[in-house]
């Protein structure tokens, strides 16, 4: 054996040279023809301690058993010492080349069997670890050459791992095995490098760690490749799920706000019902809605009827009283300020009603009490669809859905000169005018019910209305419409001491069946245009008793509908 000489070892090996080397037993690499391919540090300790040199040794040992086809444990004596000899076979793509020769003393052979079960069962747990990994492994020593790959990365980039192990990097990329590398970024720049690759329809991100040793060499790169495709697949179905989740939860809120508004908008009367299947066939649509009424007929309550049936009822309405705003704010609150507007203006500005409604309804209250210049702005919205803040100069789209109420007669006015006629045809495009109480009598039992029951429980009363009360309040002239009856009943319910509420129980006024204004009467002297209207409003109220819609009472005085609301407004 003496032809036996150590050959180079490959790079592949060198990153497992460090860790033989820490091991007590000698260990000999010979290859298939018989060749010394390696010893490690403790293989040529045993031999520089004793006369005895690798040739020797090898060829007594040999005398025992086959090294390069057998395999096995054996003890041999050599000179004065017995050696345990282990011979493993090498294999390489499935054909045996050559042998692994573990060597150490028998009286070490306890201690080095025990440490030897610890690195085994140790190599074994971390290879259980590495092949149960869903994320694809790659590892490469310092020079790019795959050392080591789990089966989750032949299932990734589709090849077998006897195909790729041993070979570099640069030339699987180059043969096209996969597009891009991290391992190559990492050891060109010594730092952590990621890539996103198509590869196959799938979408890898590869991510790769170097690793030093205690010399700041760089011996390997683990590269971690993770498929994308599930993970962006998951991303949508969960988008999905979470839109679906969204449209149901709209829908819910949409359903329990029609059921709220429903339970509180009363509609018994031909008058209300009609009003309620307008709202209910304009529920799908945008359009401008312009409710027109005496004050306190609940012109608000369709208001919440026309938003909680509409599409938008998701997101927001804002409600502004035109009335309350003092000219000087108006277009502030509309429209927004940016900051240092003006003395007083907020440091970051504030967004305008138009801007907190946007998506959303946006309820102008009293929209005939709008000045004429802030008209001509609002005109300019609604026929654009943005707004510009005070002190800045960049338009803001706005989408908002817009309803309008007045208890004043917009047409007249227009003929006035007081409101814009074109503003008055961009608001008038659907028109709800909502009767009087007075003009809708079967709905004054149901509404009385309704609010007895919501201040029973607000107040933790047992009131109760008989029909001879029923009665009674049916037949009220009710000047101040819904919002007069409401407080009548408040009235009763905390200040009456007893349960079952009377006629008795009514305020004076009431009792004498009509308002204490309600019929004309002369005392003295006064001037003859405060007795005309007197006469006209008891004129009207008298009609009004008699008949049950605007159009029978003006006809009745043979004057036409706008003469009689433009006379009880005034009056």
């Amino acid at each position: 054996m003496g032809d036996r000489v150590c050959e180079p070892i490959t790079r592949r090996e060198e990153v497992y040279q460090s860790a033989l080397d820490t091991i007590y037993c000698a260990i000999i690499i010979l290859d298939q023809a018989g060749k010394i391919l390696y010893v490690n540090e403790s293989a040529r300790k045993m031999v520089e301690g004793s006369s005895v040199v690798f040739e020797e040794l090898l060829e007594c040992l040999g005398q025992e058993v086959d090294l390069v086809r057998g395999s096995g444990r054996y003890q041999i004596d050599v000179g004065p010492a017995r050696i345990v000899c282990r011979v493993n076979p090498r294999y390489l793509s499935g054909e045996r080349h050559g042998s692994t020769i573990v060597l150490h003393q028998s009286k070490h052979s306890e201690c080095v069997m025990q440490e030897m079960d610890v690195v085994s069962s140790i190599f074994e747990e971390l290879n259980v670890c590495l092949e149960s990994s869903h994320d694809g492994i790659m590892v490469s020593d310092g020079m790019g050459n795959v050392i080591r790959l789990n089966a989750a990365l032949e299932k990734l980039i589709g090849v077998k791992r006897r195909d790729i192990l041993g070979r570099n990097v640069a030339d699987l990329v180059q043969e096209g095995v996969y597009e891009s590398s991290a391992i190559l970024q990492v050891i060109e720049t010594g730092k952590t490098a990621t890539v996103v690759i198509d590869h196959n329809g799938r979408q890898l991100l590869i991510t790769g760690s170097p690793v030093y040793n205690a010399n700041s060499a760089m011996t390997a790169v683990v590269a971690n490749i993770r498929d994308m495709s599930e993970l962006n697949d998951l991303r949508q179905k969960l988008e999905q799920q979470q839109m679906i989740a969204e449209k149901y939860s709209k829908e819910l809120a949409h359903i329990a706000r029609q059921q709220s508004a429903q339970t509180s908008f009363v509609a018994c009367s031909r008058e209300m019902k009609t009003i309620l299947a307008t709202i209910h066939s304009i529920s799908e649509v945008d359009s401008t809605v312009l409710i027109s009424g005496e004050s306190g007929t609940g012109k608000e309550m369709v208001v919440n009827e026309i938003y909680a049936s509409s599409m938008r009822s998701y997101r927001p309405i804002i409600k502004v009283n035109c009335g309350a705003i003092p000219p000087a704010l108006f277009e502030s609150e509309l429209f927004g300020y940016e900051d240092g507007a003006f003395t007083g203006a907020r440091r970051k500005g504030k967004p305008g009603f138009f801007e907190l409604a946007h998506m959303g309804t946006l309820f102008l209250d009293e929209v005939g009490e709008l000045p004429l210049e802030m008209q001509v702005k609002l005109l300019r919205v609604l026929q654009e669809g943005e707004i510009i803040r005070i002190g800045g100069s960049k338009p803001i789209s706005v989408d908002v859905r817009i309803i309008a109420a007045t208890n004043r007669d917009l047409w007249e006015m227009t003929e006035e000169g007081t409101f814009r006629q074109d503003l008055y045809y961009r608001l008038n495009v659907i028109n709800i005018e909502v009767p009087p109480l007075r003009q809708r009598r079967d709905d004054i039992i149901p509404l009385v019910m309704h609010m007895l029951e919501r201040f029973n429980q607000k107040y933790g009363k047992h009131k109760e209305i008989p029909i001879e009360l029923g009665k009674v309040l049916r037949e009220l002239p009710w000047r101040g419409n819904v919002r007069e009856l409401e407080n009548l009943i408040e009235n009763l319910v905390v200040l009456c001491p007893e349960d079952v509420l009377t006629p008795e129980h009514l305020p004076v006024r009431y009792q004498r069946g009509q308002n204490p204004a309600s019929q004309v009467e002369i005392r003295g002297i006064l001037p003859m245009k405060d007795m005309v209207r007197r006469a006209e409003r008891q004129l009207i109220a008298n009609a009004q008793a008699q008949y049950s819609s605007m159009q029978e009472v003006a006809k009745a005085l043979g004057v036409d509908v706008s003469t009689i609301s433009r006379k009880l407004s005034r009056n």
